[in-house]
C-alpha cells in the first residue's frame, strides 16, 4: 500500500491538501462515485448505540464521528464530533438488495475510520454524512488512496499513457474504487489516441490486477470503444488481441467464458456480415495468431470454441 500511494503521488508535505482535494471535480450523473459526489469526508466513528433490532428487522442507530479530513467539498463545521441518528435495515432474507441507505451496508463498529460518500446541497456536517445525503460509505482501508490518487489526478492531469505505466507498476494494490474513476475520465484523457491506447491495454493485461479491478476497466475500454465515436478499425483489432492473450492469463481465468462467448464474438462480429478478418486483426502482431489458437483449443468450458476457431482458420 505504501508502494501504491507512492507512486501515485499522494500528497506530501509540499502540496497544501485544501488546494489538492478542492480540485476533485463534480461531475452529477457519473458512474464513478469519487466523481459524482458532492462531499467525500474521511471519519473516525467513537462511539455506536445500537439497540436490538425489531421484528420488521430495523433499528435507529445513534451514531458518534470524529471528523478527520474534508477530502471533497465544503463542510462549515470541518472538524471535531459529529452526533447523528440512521435507521439500519437488516438484509432483506429473500435477496433483495438493501434500500438506498449506506448506513445499513456497513457494521459500523467503534475505532473504524470510514470515508464517507455524499450528495447534499448542505455543507452541515451531520446532514453530509447522514442518512439521506449518504452514497456509499467504505471502510477507509479499501477507499481512502483512491480518493488521495484521484485527487491527484485532477490537480496534475498527467498524459494517460505515463499515468496507465505507473499503474502497471503498483496493478495489484489499485482498488476498485480508483478504476471507477479512471474509466470514466477516459473521454477526456483521449483514450482513442494510440500511445494511450496502447497503455491503458497493457494495464488490462496486467497479471496483478485484482479481478473486480480488471473488470471494471474492461467494461470501461468496451463502452468506450463501442460509443464513443472516436475510434478506428485498428482500435478493434488492438482489442481482440488483449482478448486472446486474457484468455492465456490464469489471473483472468474468471473471464474467459464471457471472453469466448460474449466478448469476441461481439468485437468480430461473428454471425453477422460484418465479419473483421482475422487477417487484419493479426497484421501487426501476426505471431499471435497461432497463440490465439492454442488457447482457444485448450479452453474446456461451457461456451462453444468452435465459432472462433473457424474464424481463427479462415483466410
Amino acid at each position: 500500500m505504501r508502494l501504491w500511494r507512492y507512486l501515485m503521488w499522494c500528497c506530501t508535505v509540499l502540496i497544501c491538501v485544501s488546494e489538492v482535494f478542492g480540485m476533485i471535480r463534480l461531475v452529477p450523473d457519473s458512474r464513478s462515485v469519487i466523481l459524482q459526489s458532492t462531499h467525500i469526508v474521511l471519519v473516525r466513528v467513537t462511539r455506536v448505540e445500537a439497540p436490538a433490532w425489531s421484528a420488521e428487522r430495523t433499528r435507529i442507530a445513534r451514531i458518534e464521528l470524529n471528523l478527520i479530513e474534508v477530502l471533497k467539498g465544503e463542510i462549515v463545521n470541518g472538524s471535531g464530533t459529529v452526533r447523528f441518528e440512521v435507521t439500519q435495515r437488516l438484509p432483506d432474507p429473500e435477496g433483495y438488495p438493501y434500500p438506498n441507505n449506506c448506513w445499513s451496508s456497513q457494521d459500523v463498529q467503534t475505532g473504524a475510520e470510514l470515508v464517507i460518500f455524499s450528495k447534499t446541497e448542505s455543507r452541515v456536517a451531520a446532514d453530509v454524512v447522514g442518512q439521506s445525503a449518504c452514497r456509499r460509505l467504505m471502510l477507509s482501508s479499501l477507499a481512502l488512496s483512491s480518493v488521495r490518487a484521484a485527487a491527484q489526478v485532477e490537480a496534475e492531469n498527467p498524459p494517460l499513457d505515463n499515468l496507465a505505466r505507473r499503474l502497471v507498476s503498483v496493478a495489484g494494490g489499485i482498488q476498485p474504487v480508483f478504476m471507477e474513476y479512471l474509466v470514466e475520465r477516459f473521454g477526456d484523457l483521449r483514450l482513442q489516441e494510440r500511445g494511450n491506447f496502447e497503455a491503458v491495454l497493457a494495464l488490462l493485461e496486467a497479471p496483478a490486477l485484482q479481478p473486480v479491478v480488471r473488470v471494471t476497466l474492461w467494461n470501461g475500454i468496451r463502452g468506450f470503444i463501442m460509443s464513443s465515436g472516436r475510434v478506428e478499425e485498428w482500435h478493434f483489432h488492438r482489442v481482440a488481441i488483449s482478448l486472446f492473450r486474457l484468455l492465456a492469463l490464469p489471473e483472468a481465468v474468471s473471464m474467459q467464458g464471457n471472453i469466448i462467448g460474449t466478448y469476441l464474438p461481439n468485437l468480430l462480429g461473428l454471425g453477422t456480415s460484418n465479419v473483421r478478418s482475422a487477417n487484419d486483426v493479426f497484421r501487426d502482431w501476426p505471431g499471435e495468431r497461432q497463440n490465439a489458437t492454442s488457447v482457444i483449443n485448450g479452453y474446456s468450458g461451457a461456451d462453444s470454441k468452435e465459432p472462433l476457431l473457424s474464424w481463427l482458420k479462415a483466410r
